[in-house]
């Protein structure tokens, strides 16, 4: 069921976010495969969300979205087959809803031919089983990568390529669609102001000059943790420049920045987890303040050598 907290397409302002909602709507009962293209953080997750939303509207059906990034083969077939009907998979268990397979282009070719199947004939057969378990949920792909390369490295597989990329929607990345930065940016302040009866926030004017001016290589996700920490480490109630930090403030070159995007907001997530630690002593408080689950927290420590600053 979408809380709808996490749901939020009225928030957006610019033209190109519309249409891709508008499309998204349009094509909800449509029973074509849909594939979702976005930049890292930018709102796949959303259409994915609105197309599940219009497809459902009157039952509580489940969304389930799975990141593919670097996932086993054996990982994968116990996420979506299961072990057995005792144990079903996503596949069993979302029935009618909708599954979002995020970061389509990382499944292994093995992975994608067991996709192909299920997709092709909207039913699966386990290892060891004598009959079909039909699948009655909406499958919707995304990717950060355009997979007709792919395919043509003979790394995607051809005939899934275009089984999914039927009703292809392509969202702008953030640095396009300067009116949604002001948007989401006062949300995400509107948001915290909501949990809290005292100590109101809101961005000063000198400061929505400064987030218009930056180029977001981490799209929404990014401006969600620039705010999300401005909001908590802010010393008044109004959120100055001073209190907005970036990994580089400096104009992204567009040839630079698809080489070097991963990098990028490896480094702003390393920096924002640091801050938040060296400021707390804390992984569950860190957790708490980002908005993120404990263990996610742990992960990040773990990753990027930050054990030094729990106490």
């Amino acid at each position: 069921m979408i809380e709808e907290k996490h749901y939020k397409p009225n928030v957006y302002r610019s033209i190109e976010m519309q249409h891709c909602i508008e499309k998204s709507q349009s094509i909800a009962l449509s029973t074509a495969e849909v594939l979702i293209y976005g930049e890292e953080g930018t709102e796949t997750e959303l259409i994915a969300k609105t197309i599940h939303k219009f497809r459902n509207k009157d039952n509580d059906s489940e969304f389930v979205s799975v990141n593919c990034s670097y996932m086993p083969d054996s990982l994968f077939n116990l996420e979506l087959f299961g072990r057995s009907n005792v144990e079903p998979g996503l596949l069993q268990l979302t029935n009618d809803g909708t599954i979002h397979l995020e970061d389509i282009s990382e499944l292994s070719l093995y992975s994608q031919s067991l996709l192909l199947e299920v997709i092709k004939n909207r039913s699966f057969r386990r290892i060891g089983e004598c009959y079909d378990t039909t699948v009655n949920a909406k499958i919707v792909t995304s990717s950060k990568k355009d997979l007709l390369p792919l395919v043509k490295e003979n790394k995607f597989n051809f005939e899934l390529y275009y089984l999914i990329s039927v009703l292809p929607i392509n969202i702008p990345p953030l640095r396009k669609r300067k009116e949604d930065i002001v948007a989401l940016a006062e949300y995400y302040v509107e948001s915290y102001n909501r949990s809290h009866i005292y100590n109101k926030k809101f961005l000063h004017p000198d400061t929505l000059k400064l987030l218009l001016s930056y180029e977001w290589p981490g799209n929404s996700i990014e401006l969600k943790n620039v705010i999300s920490r401005a909001v908590h480490f802010s010393s008044s109630n109004a959120i100055k420049p001073k209190d907005i930090t970036f990994v580089n403030i400096k104009p992204v070159d567009n040839s630079q920045y698809s080489n070097s995007l991963k990098d990028q907001i490896q480094s702003y997530e390393k920096s924002v987890v640091e801050q938040a630690l060296k400021r707390y002593k804390s992984a569950r408080k860190t957790a708490d303040v980002l908005d993120v689950s404990h263990t996610t927290i742990l992960k990040k420590i773990r990753k990027y050598g930050l054990e030094a600053y729990i106490t």
